[in-house]
């Protein structure tokens, strides 16, 4: 397993820059984000992800939630929000802030998990491969599991961050995890694995 640093300068978040005074703007914060990649054949042609978020509302009378979402817009046909609507998909620089109704406004210290599930298709078709999470509120703990077909995994699995932070990261078996606490918001985590 090795890992590599990001540019401190760099500015990889497709959604919003780091400079943009818009990015804080969010009426909760993250206690738990926990993604999953699930590929669906041999071939990566299609993958399934699920994306478990606690959130605890730092505001009152909250009733939306803005999950952003890379690639074009033939992915929400398949996209659930479990028990939230879709209001708006807002194009963004590389894919979509989308507008979800929540069951019921929320208020200051309330927890809600938020689940969301969209199949992935024809994105993995490389020999080198990636998938990352980009945090876009403060997070206590964030996860990343892929999962590799039955019969394969993955060679030279890599993990790509900011500097100068501690994390853990291991393949076992089919599953490449990764976890970290305390992230800073707005930047990229990446899982990168070549395909066996």
């Amino acid at each position: 397993m090795t890992s590599k640093a990001q540019d401190d300068n760099t500015d990889d978040n497709p959604f919003l820059s780091p400079s943009d005074p818009r990015k804080d703007f969010f009426p909760y914060e993250t206690i738990d984000f926990a993604t999953r990649l699930e590929a669906l054949d041999r071939n990566w042609t299609a993958a399934r992800y699920t994306r478990h978020q606690r959130i605890r509302f730092r505001d009152s009378g909250v009733s939306t939630f803005i999950d952003f979402v890379w690639g074009d817009g033939v992915q929400f046909v398949t996209y659930s929000g479990r028990s939230m609507n879709i209001i708006d998909a807002v194009p963004t620089r590389k894919g979509y802030a989308v507008v979800l109704k929540l069951p019921r406004a929320f208020y200051a210290g309330e927890v809600f998990e938020v689940v969301i599930e969209r199949k992935v298709i024809g994105a993995f078709f490389d020999e080198l491969n990636y998938w990352e999470s980009i945090p876009q509120t403060p997070t206590e703990h964030l996860s990343i599991d892929v999962i590799a077909p039955a019969g394969t995994g993955f060679r030279a699995p890599e993990v790509v961050l900011p500097p100068r932070r501690e994390f853990a990261a291991a393949v076992r078996g089919k599953t490449f995890h990764f976890q970290i606490h305390r992230p800073p918001a707005h930047t990229p985590y990446r899982l990168t694995w070549l395909r066996k």
